[in-house]
């Protein structure tokens, strides 16, 4: 039950609903994803540490900067799901460079930022 809840809080902000939705198109830097989101760093530190304590996603720290990007490897089954089912059901549509209104930085791919 602990685990539903955690990925119902994870769910319940527009601005992690958004930050997923970026993540969909690969991995970002937290710079990417504040510039994305139009928020202060602490902000979305926390929202990102929500998503992660969730397991919704995963991340990785290469010098100063953290990486973002969906759980695969270590993804519960709940969390596969309930992703499959936010990816069908959002309304956001992805499209020509552009999420939610806003547009998509370039993935980093394993480079620096």
């Amino acid at each position: 039950m602990k685990e539903i809840i955690e990925i119902a809080k994870a769910f319940s902000d527009p601005n992690r609903v958004k930050a997923l939705m970026l993540l969909k198109h690969g991995e970002f830097c937290v710079c990417q994803i504040v510039d994305f989101l139009k928020l202060a760093p602490s902000t979305v530190s926390k929202h990102m540490s929500i998503l992660k304590a969730a397991g919704i996603i995963e991340s990785r720290k290469d010098d100063k900067w953290v990486y973002y990007r969906i759980a695969t490897k270590e993804a519960t089954p709940a969390v596969k799901e309930i992703l499959t089912w936010v990816s069908k059901h959002i309304d956001c549509k992805c499209k020509n460079g552009s999420c939610c209104g806003t547009k998509i930085p370039k993935p980093i791919g394993g480079k620096k930022c």
